[in-house]
């Protein structure tokens, strides 16, 4: 499966979050952790509320209730060495107002402040452009809904992951969608051929394990 005519950002994400100002982006960077981590389609957030984050030690469990399409899941946000996701996350529940009559996580956020209206799914579409827009992406207009979402899958493809680990984590049902994403991977492919390179190096042909593994793939 190629990628060519998809748009995902490869690049400069990490900037988002550690320029972008909280005050006029803040909403924008939690749905991009949403949509980096877990994966998450509009309608999954959309209808994520605050009884379905729990926290767990230093981390923010997740849960996406099963639709009529899509079956449940679970995914953590973290912390990296260089960016507070968590923060990030937390910061923009802590600015809920008081006495609200939804559950709903998002909530419509301006001036550092966040309103009782709740966001609607098509606002969640159009985060990507955004985001590609205030990183001087050329072609944002390009940057779709799905962008987040492909950007996970060749964010785990270069990660050397393997096709059923990439379809639990990006909730993809085809293993010939995934196993495409990895097709994909130059780094994947860098990773793999170290690894031959590797082998080459060691009298693997007298190893019983090389044997093993060549019975099976000749079966």
């Amino acid at each position: 499966m190629s990628l060519k005519n998809r748009w995902y950002f490869q690049k400069k994400l990490s900037t988002f979050f550690t320029e972008a100002p909280d005050d006029t982006f803040l909403f924008l960077q939690v749905v991009a952790i949403c949509g980096i981590f877990g994966s998450c389609r509009g309608y999954e957030l959309c209808d994520l509320c605050m009884s379905d984050i729990k926290r767990e030690g230093p981390a923010l469990l997740i849960t996406i209730r099963p639709s009529k399409t899509e079956k449940g899941r679970k995914f953590a946000v973290i912390d990296d060495s260089d960016i507070s996701y968590v923060k990030l996350f937390n910061k923009y529940l802590s600015l809920r107002p008081e006495n609200l009559t939804t559950d709903r996580v998002f909530l419509k956020y301006a001036n550092g402040k966040c309103t009782k209206q709740i966001v609607g799914i098509n606002t969640f579409g159009k985060c990507p452009f955004h985001v590609a827009h205030f990183l001087n992406l050329s072609n944002a207009e390009k940057y779709t809904g799905h962008a987040f979402r492909l950007s996970l899958a060749m964010i785990m493809a270069n990660s050397g992951v393997s096709v059923d680990e990439l379809k639990r984590q990006v909730g993809c049902k085809s293993s010939s969608v995934a196993s495409g994403y990895i097709e994909e991977s130059t780094l994947n492919k860098i990773v793999v051929s170290k690894r031959i390179a590797g082998v080459l190096n060691t009298s693997v042909a007298e190893s019983t394990n090389f044997i093993n593994i060549y019975r099976l793939s000749t079966k």
